[in-house]
């Protein structure tokens, strides 16, 4: 038995280096026999300490410690357990490293860190971790560690401990020694065990490890023959942490739970492996560090316009407690993620303390970037994530369809830079709620899923942290977890800072404002920033007083103080906004309107607009000089009820400031016609949404959906610009693939011109017409046919039945009877409307061009090849001569003439064809435009045609990712992308992925198709034949009659498809002596249609059969992408909605 004379708890230098550039710590495990020198002891075998005699050679700059600590359960145990061990480590090691590194950075050292552990001593190092990264003092250890390589460590527990238990409390009991939690961190299945393996799997995916097993029985842990039961004491199980290969190496040893890190010579085989292993590790820790090293001190993070001003303002005073506070948390900007919330009234100051920060934090760790996002509504939210992809050109930004708050999310987490992001006015709670709460907001007509939590794309990283100001300080809570430390309440100045903030705004000679009346004013404006500085800014425009600007502020407070208070009631959640501001805010439009009436013009519009970012175009008159706008737009600046926008040429302000401006307007009575006044202004500044136009169209889409809900009581020539900005933006939304949304504006519009002119109006006709598009849009080909059969006729009644707009209806159904197969139907009106449109215009005419296009698409889906192609070259020929070879009309010719060639074998010219097509449709409209992705699908298609299975796998995966992006999981488009994908996989043998996905496309078709869809009935053929060729032939059978059923009533007994299902069922039903002769007979069928069973054929068959199979995928492409490639300038015509 050991005496006290030897210190259990110690870290000491076992291999010391001058120069060293990593630091590596051994931890020791139990220690069931009282061993004086057990730390030691753990890591010599003989004489030879590996880790000081062996491991040096291979890592000659490397710092080694070793932590030795009471790691006794019986004689001369520590009531210090796992927890306080691990404590202790930290404290030691950060002490260390403090004294023993020449530079810190920011008061840390930032050499890399390497744990080896044995037993539980990869216990300890764990917790060790876990506490470091909840606390702060010893982040840096937490920062530092790159990888941990553990040695039998017992992270599910051993079954060894519940005997080990029993002995050891046996032993304390008779020597009164105190008990600790070692002997419970090993058991399995303890709940303490289970809490800490849970903690650190949080952690796992900042560190790499490597996990030794032993692979030898151990039949005596020191403790008692009660133990000497053979096995092993950590099995593998228990020894791993079960992480991929990239993150976790894990080794088996020869060797049992004691000598599994002791090592007799440098030669030993064991030993090789274990250090050969290790020093790859402490390789890539130290690059990976010298990497990080080089990118802090190289080139700093390319800011986004990180605040919402050009530069600070000079007048700031007082805040020093909360700048104090901001400084502190910013210093594990690196280390450690934060999310601080700056929370209180509004007008109380908490974005100009956020901008005045994000200087103080710019100018003393430059190294820092700051981004600012606006987070008034989901939209803005939106645009702000945007605005940073873009400034900071994160791969993908340009890619209108990418998910933009994801792309920033994974950016800012993966870089190794360090950020801070502000997250300005987040005053809605919903915000951060989970996301799977409804959002409640107005504002639901956002680019992503209307129950938006912003939450779920914030980043978490150590590089970066987070501050939000909001006036919620329950969305405060939400932000941060409600930890109180993080919540930073901002109150009203002080009276010493009030006063402060006055004498800065004011002359520099203040002599003649008495101090008194300066308190005087600071108490009557609650102290509130934004109160003191647009009173100072009165003061000093009109050259009066303090003691003159105290007898306004008090001539007639009462009244209106109560009536701003009443009114403030009325408008909801902002009912508590300070009187005192309102007060202000309500003498200053006043004052300003005596002066400089056009300033109150323009903030009188800027009431109804969102308030965010509102372009300058949107507040100026034709009739307005430079000079006056300039001078106008100056007062509203100087008195702070605007402030300039983050894009050049626009201005927002504050949501107080606007509040108060709407009720200063009910006041004066003209809350209506000023609303009205910026509905006709976004009405004619909103563009048609046309592909140059979007930018603009979504810059303005805030103020359009603002406008709207403060005029929904519009009448007369009002009521016209309302009705015609919804459809405007209801064109938007349609080119943005947003169908729902344009779908409700079309709704609705279409029931205002009811009741404005009456159905048969052709105005009402035409916002039916777009209707019946959008229907289309969304594949619900039954509600268009019925819009667009009504358009026909009101358009035949109204305009007669040659007029061109009546013809461009019939064309519109033309196509629609194509989509629902009644080909032959369709093949007569568009006939008719082409010889009609060539009769009065000619062969060449772009319109006549039009009509040809859409015949030529319903010949091919008629395949009547010879036909189509004839039209296609002859409307190519002349629209590559009028129109150039670029032009999108021109490649919708190409693109139908690609299909012609595809359909009659010449696999080759299509290739060239489709490709031309998506060259340019991609130079157009970008990569994944909802045409580039049907140009996309038909070259997929074609490289199918071609054997190009790959190809065709690698171009329909993209295709299915946009229109899963664009239009939703259900979407006929969507699914008959998947359908597509299901043919590939089968062509290259892979049933089980062709079943899953036509199995998902079949039970989706259900839904929105109807039984005897022409559509619906490839899918379900195409299951039947998988599950054929994977043996499954009663379920083929079932479903090829089916399919039988349906087709014979659509399309009759004669039709070649109901032929092609009955003979494929014929062979199926055949049996005995009859199988010969229906083999012969599926063989021909199969070279006519390529389909079938591969089991069936000879090998040339059966490659014929996968060349010719694709003509399935063929048939689906056409039905679901046609109605866009036909022509667009016909689709486009029909959806135009402006004046």
């Amino acid at each position: 038995m050991s005496t006290d004379s030897v210190s259990r708890n110690f870290l000491k230098t076992l291999v010391p280096c001058e120069d060293a550039n990593i630091d590596i710590v051994a931890v020791h495990g139990l220690n069931p026999k009282d061993k004086e020198f057990h730390a030691e002891e753990t890591w010599k075998s003989g004489d030879k300490l590996w880790l000081r005699d062996f491991l040096p050679e291979q890592l000659p700059r490397a710092r080694i410690l070793l932590f030795g600590y009471n790691s006794n359960v019986g004689f001369q145990s520590s009531a210090a357990g796992v927890r306080e061990q691990a404590i202790n480590l930290l404290n030691r090691l950060w002490l260390e490293r403090q004294a023993g590194y020449k530079e810190l950075k920011n008061g840390v050292e930032v050499r890399p860190l390497i744990f080896i552990a044995h037993s539980l001593g990869g216990i300890v190092v764990k917790e060790a971790l876990v506490q470091a990264k909840l606390g702060e003092k010893y982040f840096s250890i937490c920062a530092a560690t790159y990888g941990i390589a553990f040695f039998g460590t017992p992270h599910r527990g051993s079954p060894f401990a519940r005997f080990g238990a029993i002995i050891a409390k046996i032993t304390r009991t008779i020597l009164r020694n105190p008990s600790n939690t070692f002997m419970t961190a090993l058991k399995q299945n303890e709940l303490y065990a289970s809490e800490l393996f849970s903690n650190f799997q949080q952690l796992v995916k900042s560190y790499q490890f490597l996990s030794f097993y032993e692979t030898r029985s151990f039949k005596n842990l020191g403790l008692n023959t009660l133990t000497a039961s053979a096995g092993q004491v950590v099995d593998k199980t228990s020894a791993t942490l079960n992480l991929p290969d990239s993150r976790e190496t894990q080794i088996a040893l020869d060797a049992d739970h004691k000598n599994i890190c002791k090592f007799a010579s440098a030669l030993d085989e064991n030993y090789k492996q274990v250090s050969r292993n290790i020093v790859h590790m402490a390789n890539c820790a130290t690059k990976a560090f010298e990497e990080q090293s080089l990118e802090t001190n190289g080139a700093i993070l390319k800011t986004a316009d990180p605040l919402p001003e050009a530069e600070r303002s000079i007048y700031f005073v007082g805040r020093n407690e909360i700048l104090h506070q901001l400084k502190d948390r910013s210093k594990s900007i690196g280390e450690a993620h934060s999310r601080v919330a700056l929370f209180g009234l509004g007008g109380v100051g908490k974005s100009h303390i956020a901008i005045q920060f994000a200087y103080l934090l710019r100018e003393s760790r430059p190294e820092v970037s700051v981004f600012w996002i606006h987070a008034s509504s989901p939209d803005r939210i939106y645009e702000g994530f945007r605005k940073i992809a873009h400034e900071c050109d994160i791969p993908g930004a340009e890619d209108e369809d990418e998910d933009v708050l994801s792309l920033v999310k994974t950016w800012l987490e993966s870089t190794s830079q360090r950020w801070l992001l502000i997250i300005d006015n987040a005053d809605d709670m919903s915000l951060f709620l989970p996301s799977n709460t409804t959002y409640q907001g107005k504002d639901s007509s956002i680019p992503f899923e209307p129950t938006l939590c912003i939450s779920d794309y914030l980043p978490e990283c150590s590089q970066g942290s987070i501050l939000i100001t909001t006036r919620n300080r329950a969305a405060a809570v939400a932000f941060n977890g409600g930890r109180p430390r993080d919540l930073i309440e901002v109150k009203p100045m002080t009276e010493l800072e009030s006063t402060d903030l006055i004498k800065s705004k004011l002359t520099n000679d203040s002599s003649h404002h008495s101090e008194s009346e300066i308190n005087e004013l600071a108490d009557l404006l609650d102290h509130l920033p934004l109160a003191l500085v647009q009173a100072a800014a009165f003061m000093q425009q009109n050259m009066i007083s303090v003691s003159e600007y105290l007898a306004l502020l008090k001539d007639g407070e009462e009244t209106q103080m109560d009536l701003l208070c009443e009114a403030f009631q009325t408008l909801g959640r902002d009912s508590q906004v300070p009187n005192a501001v309102a007060t202000t805010m309500m003498l200053s439009i006043n004052q300003i309107k005596g002066k400089q009436p056009r300033a109150i013009e323009i903030l009188s519009l800027m009431a109804f607009l969102d308030r965010q970012e509102i372009p300058k175009e949107f507040v100026q008159k034709k009739q307005d000089r430079i000079l006056d706008l300039t001078k106008a737009l100056g007062v509203l600046k100087a008195f702070s009820l605007i402030a300039e926008g983050q894009t050049p040429g626009t201005y927002s302000l504050h949501r107080l400031v606007q509040l108060v401006v709407r009720k200063w307007l009910i006041l004066e009575g003209q809350d209506r016609e000023y609303a009205e006044k910026a509905l006709e202004k976004v009405d004619a500044l909103f563009p048609d949404a046309e592909f140059e136009n979007w930018k603009i169209c979504a810059a303005y889409l805030p103020h359009a959906q603002s406008v709207l809900e403060f005029t929904q009581n519009a009448e007369g020539q009002n009521l016209r610009n309302r009705i015609h900005l919804q459809a405007g933006i209801a064109y938007y939304m349609w080119s943005q693939g947003r169908y729902k949304e344009a779908e409700e504006l079309d709704i609705q519009v279409l029931e205002a011109k009811k009741k404005e002119v009456g159905l048969e109006h052709m105005e009402t006709v035409e916002c039916m017409s777009y209707l019946a598009s959008t229907y289309a849009d969304q594949g619900r080909w039954a509600e268009a046919e019925e819009l667009d059969r009504q358009v026909v006729e009101l358009r035949k009644k109204l305009l007669g039945p040659e007029h061109p707009d009546t013809l461009t209806s019939i064309s519109v159904l033309a196509k629609t009877y194509m989509h629902l197969g009644r080909l032959g139907e369709a093949e007569t009106l568009a006939a008719d409307v082409l010889e009609k449109t060539k009769n009065r215009l000619g062969s060449s005419h772009l319109d006549t061009l039009t009509d040809m296009n859409v015949l030529a698409s319903i010949y091919i889906d008629q395949e009547q090849w010879g036909k189509a192609e004839e039209l296609c070259l002859h409307v190519c020929r002349l629209r590559q001569e009028k129109l150039g070879i670029e032009h999108p009309d021109t490649l919708t010719t190409m693109y139908l003439l690609a299909i012609i060639n595809a359909g009659t074998g010449r696999y080759g010219e299509a290739e060239k064809l489709a490709l031309q097509v998506v060259k340019g449709r991609e130079k157009q409209y970008g990569p994944t435009h909802h045409l580039t992705l049907d140009a996309k699908g038909r070259l997929a298609s074609i490289y199918g045609n071609l054997g190009k299975w790959k190809e065709a796998e690698i171009l329909t995966r993209q295709v299915l990712d946009g229109r899963m992006e664009q239009l939703g999981p259900s979407h006929p488009d969507t699914l008959t992308t998947k359908a597509n994908l299901a043919i590939l996989y089968s062509n290259q043998d892979l049933l089980d992925q062709a079943e899953e996905l036509e199995v998902e496309v079949v039970e989706q078709e259900k839904h929105i198709l109807e039984p005897d869809d022409p559509s619906r009935l490839v899918t379900v053929s195409n299951l039947a034949w998988t599950r054929k060729r994977k043996g499954q032939h009663a379920e083929a059978v079932e479903l090829m009659e089916e399919v039988v059923r349906l087709r014979t009533k659509r399309l009759g007994s004669d039709h070649p498809d109901t032929k092609d299902a009955a003979m494929t069922l014929d062979d199926k039903m055949t049996r005995g002596n009859q199988r010969e002769v229906a083999r012969e007979r599926n063989r021909k069928r199969q070279h006519e249609k390529g389909v079938g069973p591969k089991n069936t054929m000879s090998g040339s068959e059966y490659q014929r059969v996968r060349e010719q199979q694709a003509a399935i995928m063929q048939e689906k492409q056409r039905r679901a992408d046609e109605r866009k490639a036909a022509e667009q300038a016909a689709a486009l015509a029909a959806k135009m909605k402006k004046k």
